[in-house]
């Protein structure tokens, strides 16, 4: 078996039948998202003769406490039906976490089709992605002194100063590289409606949407690809846009977090919120990660660590993590009294556990007045993804 860059004259056109099965996407919408994935980023496994499948490699960024770290996004893991089980999928992931590390990237994030699976290289639970269902009729309508503008291909820029300004204090959010813009805003053969607000010439907040027929032609369903806001204004606008499409549009479906700020200017709870799925994280670089992750301005005192990882052996140490003023530094040493694998730190990381729930079920050992510390120091808001890869 062979781990190898794509190259469509040898690879074409097992490649792109292998991820049309086993995503489930028409073979002529692949061609385009590979395309827009760019060739440079794509992995393929063979055998001597074909093509058993590949996988994306996205150089990206993800938000911790306003830092953006290096991240590999790791997507379109996919091999052919009648070539699974062969250790395609094992081999794909060890080199591709290998090339993603050697590219000095401190971690690689995942949405999984199997937790098992990915948990085998490192991977673990690390934030979630929930969905939102808003009855349209139940949302306000507030002032439309601000104008609702269609968004052009010259406001991209500007739109993306947006997301920037709004995702920039977030916990897990990416900063977006063509791909996942062009994920929002074309997917499988349909082109999303755009549009912004601007105050004092700069977008304040924008949405991305395209409309779905439910039943009869007299029903539809928004589906809201990408929402920010920057303004109270903006965000009382955008929500009163919605409402304005209530003669056709049913309910509002809106991908989103536990606590989406704009959900709280309804003056009901009329909306179902339920859980989509949780993303997985993976540490590739222990000191990396550590002492590059943004952290409270607040954030003093120092945690000795003893980490283990399967696949890099230097992971595989005792490490002290010293923080002043929410400025980290990482040294090799200690006596390594909080004992933790690369997955449970992956959790702990992220602000998706805690270290007394990680304590709890055995993946942290540790005395209660370090468990207390490491607690103070990971607080965190609770890590969402308004983007699926």
């Amino acid at each position: 078996m062979h781990y190898l860059p794509y190259d469509p004259t040898r690879d074409e056109p097992q490649f792109t039948e292998a991820q049309a099965a086993a995503f489930d996407v028409a073979i002529e919408h692949m061609q385009p998202v590979i395309e827009n994935a760019g060739i440079d980023n794509i992995r393929v496994v063979r055998d001597e003769s074909t093509c058993a499948g590949g996988l994306f490699i996205l150089p990206i960024a993800q938000q911790w406490h306003g830092r953006s770290l290096p991240t590999a996004c790791i997507a379109a893991v996919g091999v052919a039906p009648h070539m699974r089980a062969r250790g395609f999928a094992g081999l794909m992931m060890r080199e591709a976490l290998r090339e993603a590390r050697g590219q000095g990237m401190a971690l690689s994030t995942l949405y999984p089709a199997s937790v098992s699976l990915y948990r085998k290289f490192g991977y673990e639970l690390a934030g979630s992605r929930f969905h939102a269902i808003i009855e349209t009729a139940s949302i306000p309508q507030f002032s439309r002194v601000l104008n609702v503008l269609p968004l052009t291909t010259a406001d991209e820029a500007d739109v993306d100063s947006c997301y920037q300004r709004w995702s920039a204090e977030s916990h897990g959010q990416v900063c977006r590289n063509r791909y996942l813009w062009r994920q929002i805003q074309h997917r499988r053969g349909q082109d999303a409606l755009g549009f912004c607000i601007r105050e004092e010439g700069d977008v304040t907040g924008y949405l991305y949407y395209r409309q779905q027929r439910i039943g009869d032609v007299h029903h539809q369903r928004m589906i809201i690809t990408d929402i920010a806001y920057t303004t109270a204004a903006a965000a009382r606008r955008l929500l009163t846009f919605m409402a304005d499409h209530r003669s056709l549009v049913r309910d509002i479906f809106l991908p989103t977090g536990p606590n989406e700020p704009i959900l709280s200017l309804l003056p009901e709870q009329s909306y179902e919120l339920s859980l989509y799925v949780h993303w997985m994280t993976r540490i590739l670089d222990v000191p990396a990660a550590l002492s590059q992750r943004g952290w409270p301005a607040t954030a003093n005192g120092e945690l000795q660590l003893a980490i283990t990882d399967d696949l890099f052996d230097d992971n595989t140490n005792r490490f002290i993590l010293s923080l002043k003023d929410g400025v980290a530094i990482v040294e090799p040493g200690g006596d390594g009294r909080i004992q933790l694998d690369v997955r449970a730190l992956a959790s702990l990381y992220t602000g998706y556990a805690s270290a007394r729930h990680l304590a709890t079920i055995g993946k942290l050992t540790a005395d209660a007045a370090d468990i207390a510390i490491a607690d103070t120091l990971f607080t965190s808001p609770y890590p969402w993804m308004r983007d699926q890869f």
